[in-house]
């Protein structure tokens, strides 16, 4: 996960339609659609309800990681030293976490 793919999910979830977010973002939709699904592999959970000729609307947990992302970014624009601003393992284990404990995961393994 990186900040390129952070900032594609960010600007996909408030489009809530990939397209407009590619249009957005001056790039391909593909290229849109495979950082949220990396991201989404790399967390262990969809965080997008896809709706064929409607768009992607963020899910609940989807909402939630975007709030988290966006408080990073915020960090980041306000950090002195960007390398410490920054902890993209430990938001993955914090969400895989979240994830299980909550079962909005159901395909992770449960502990």
């Amino acid at each position: 996960m990186d900040l390129r793919r952070l900032r594609h999910f960010v600007v996909a979830a408030e489009e809530s339609n990939f397209r407009r977010a590619a249009l957005r973002l001056d790039t391909n939709q593909s290229i849109i659609s495979r950082h949220v699904r990396d991201i989404e592999e790399e967390l262990g959970a969809d965080l997008f309800l896809r709706e064929p000729g409607h768009g992607a609307r963020p899910r609940e947990v989807g909402r939630a990681f975007l709030r988290d992302v966006r408080e990073m970014f915020d960090n980041l624009a306000s950090s002195p030293k960007f390398e410490s601003a920054t902890n993209s393992p430990k938001i993955i284990q914090r969400w895989r976490r979240f994830c299980v404990r909550t079962r909005w995961c159901g395909h992770l393994p449960q502990p």
